[in-house]
């Protein structure tokens, strides 16, 4: 090998270098800023709202095996008013149902939690899966049945706490 040549060996494994650094730093930053492709997601606004907690004995996931059902229902809305019988069809259980209150089905996302915690936010619901932030299992739909008196027909809907 001539001396002639090492100074364009150097070159080219600085320039690899460079790429394999580049390509690791762009990769890292696409997943963490990443939001869910899909049209149940929506962030709330920043905004200064007052946010309450709803009890968490007031709503529960929809099963496996209705919950594309339950995405019929919310194609085209964030919740929809239900029967109280279809309470049991969609969660499997009985759900405590005060007589002033009603079932209303909730969109959800999740990824490895079915869980969710759902706040009044301004006059909005938000619905937060319990899912850590940085989880990168695949975000799926997972609807809940919330028992309430009025439920905003606006609903943000969040992954990762």
């Amino acid at each position: 090998m001539s001396p002639c040549d090492r100074p364009i060996q150097n070159v080219l494994f600085g320039l690899l270098i460079v790429f394999v650094l580049c390509s690791c730093g762009s990769e890292t930053a696409v997943v963490s800023q990443s939001k869910p492709d899909d049209a149940w997601y929506l962030e709330p606004p920043d905004d200064g709202s007052k946010i309450e907690l709803v009890d968490r004995a007031t709503y529960a996931p929809v099963i496996p095996e209705r919950i594309a059902e339950a995405e019929m229902f919310l194609s085209e809305i964030g919740t929809s008013q239900i029967s109280p019988g279809e309470v049991m069809y969609f969660v499997g259980r009985k759900l405590d149902m005060p007589e002033v209150t009603r079932p209303f089905l909730i969109r959800g996302l999740s990824q490895t939690s079915n869980a969710h915690t759902i706040r009044i936010h301004g006059d909005a619901l938000w619905v937060a899966s319990d899912d850590e932030p940085g989880d990168t299992a695949p975000v799926r739909r997972q609807p809940s049945v919330l028992i309430m008196r009025e439920v905003p027909e606006l609903v943000y809907v969040t992954t990762g706490k």
